[in-house]
């Protein structure tokens, strides 16, 4: 690494973004140094590191020099503050990892960071990391910056992620700052691209977040979303363009308040959508192939709470049970459920004796044991799980005060089971940015791990989205950073 530190004092903010362009100089040597390189001599010698930051410094102050102008040249001439320090040192990637990615760098100059007196100055400058590549660990670690890989827009939210099993399909969608809804895709062979998805299927901007689950029977990806005119809109496609359609207007629905969410049925081919209206009421749209879409209100059907946030929907394949869980106005976890006949509601949180919920739950149901699993986090950043076998009663524990070290939750979760390991999967944003997961057996103990200090990857704003794929094992977190790119953090795990 190669750091110039300067205090700025005097000298204009355009010098010295100029001068931080000079840092080509870093790569340009560095890559002249590389095939110098060989097994008995891996590290680059002291002369050449010695002149590359010769170069460099002396890049840097003429850079400033030449930007600044007689007056103001003169002014840093007599400004008694105006230091300015080079440093190069190497850091591995085993203390990066040990400091969660960031390496502080004040101590290093000590001689820049000092008073007139010579008193010590109290200075937090830290260099934030970021390697690409497969970590050395077994579980092979990757941080892959997705939307970077082909300079797709600048993400203004959370991303949404899918596997389309037969077509060993992965699919990250998210919406950019100009509301357009990208998609970037990953096929079986590995090879990415990316797809303007509103622009190609000529659809309406987005006015929050989308939601993509998948038609098994066609092996087509559905994204559901609500549009700058409050309607419900759906694009699809498989291998070929971009479908769209307007699943709200045409058919006198209510619009919508939230942001919509989807699922599938196989034995019955009806899609189910359910979002909130501005009166804090589901409302449930369904329909099969190319049929028209019918709609109800689910809150009224099933006399429930008006929900407080967006729902979480899916089904329970061996019942052909369609159910969408929410957070009440009370706080409050619930159910509403049906297949053939009347809609029910369920207070699941009033039963299972659990804290109230600070946003939206997210929910899936394992057909392997039966299972129904809801999480949410609670007002104190505690993660609950709600979990019941068949039709069985509900209970509740909290996820994050069972697995030892786990840090307090700053989103939402993404939930998920991995069928190849038996596990289940909790990812979520820690308050200092980074990614955590619970994993853990069926009947066992939450595991902990630091994703982002794992995968050397740099902070998420947000809540993540996540997925699994059997056969490989794969696991994969897909999330905004900090820098508003869609990244990836991605591992294998041993079945």
């Amino acid at each position: 690494m190669v750091v110039v530190l300067m205090e700025q004092q005097s000298t204009l903010g355009s010098a010295a973004a100029a001068a931080h362009a000079t840092f080509e100089e870093v790569e340009k040597g560095i890559n002249k140094i590389i095939p110098t390189l060989r097994l008995n001599m891996p590290d680059p010698k002291p002369d050449d590191i010695a002149d590359l930051a010769d170069r460099v410094f002396s890049k840097v102050r003429h850079t400033i020099i030449g930007r600044q102008g007689i007056v103001r040249n003169l002014l840093n001439l007599f400004d008694e503050d105006l230091k300015t320090d080079l440093d190069v040192f190497y850091v591995s990637a085993d203390t990066l990892r040990e400091n969660g990615g960031v390496y502080p760098i004040g101590k290093r100059f000590q001689r820049l960071l000092t008073t007139r007196d010579g008193t010590a100055l109290v200075a937090d400058y830290r260099l934030t990391a970021e390697i690409l590549g497969a970590d050395p660990s077994p579980r092979g670690y990757q941080q892959i910056r997705r939307s970077h890989e082909y300079t797709t827009p600048a993400a203004a939210s959370a991303p949404t992620a899918c596997v389309i099993p037969a077509l060993g399909v992965h699919n990250i969608v998210y919406r950019d700052t100009e509301d357009r809804l990208h998609e970037l895709w990953r096929d079986a062979a590995g090879t990415t691209g990316t797809t303007n998805l509103t622009f190609v299927a000529g659809a309406p901007p987005a006015a929050g977040d989308p939601f993509c689950y998948v038609d098994t029977t066609v092996n087509q990806e559905i994204v559901v979303y609500r549009g700058a005119d409050k309607n419900v809109h759906s694009l699809y496609w498989s291998i070929g363009p971009v479908g769209h359609d307007n699943l709200t207007g045409p058919v006198g629905a209510p619009r919508a308040e939230g942001n919509p969410v989807g699922f599938y049925n196989p034995s019955t081919t009806n899609h189910h959508v359910a979002y909130r209206k501005p009166d804090g009421h589901l409302h449930v749209l369904w329909w099969a192939g190319a049929a028209r879409v019918d709609h109800a209100d689910a809150t009224v059907l099933a006399h429930a709470r008006p929900a407080l946030g967006d729902p979480a929907a899916y089904l329970d394949t061996t019942r052909g049970r369609n159910i969408v869980v929410f957070r009440g106005t009370d706080g409050h976890v619930y159910d509403i459920y049906w297949s053939i006949g009347d809609l029910e509601c369920e207070d699941l949180s009033g039963f299972a004796g659990t804290p109230p919920a600070a946003d939206d739950p997210v929910a899936y149901y394992t057909a392997r044991t039966d299972t129904h699993q809801v999480t949410y986090r609670t007002a104190d950043g505690q993660l609950y799980e709600l979990w019941w076998v068949g039709e069985a009663p509900v209970a509740g524990w909290s996820l994050t005060a069972a697995a030892a070290a786990a840090p307090p939750a700053a989103s939402e979760p993404a939930a998920y089971y991995l069928a190849a390991t038996n596990t289940k999967h909790v990812i979520y944003r820690s308050a200092d940015g980074h990614l955590n997961e619970l994993a853990w057996a069926p009947g066992g103990v939450p595991v902990h791990t630091d994703l982002t200090v794992h995968g050397l990857a740099r902070r998420a704003a947000g809540r993540p989205a996540a997925f699994a794929v059997d056969g490989p094992n794969t696991q994969h977190v897909a999330y905004r950073s900090t820098d508003r790119e869609i990244r990836e953090i991605r591992w294998i795990s041993a079945s």
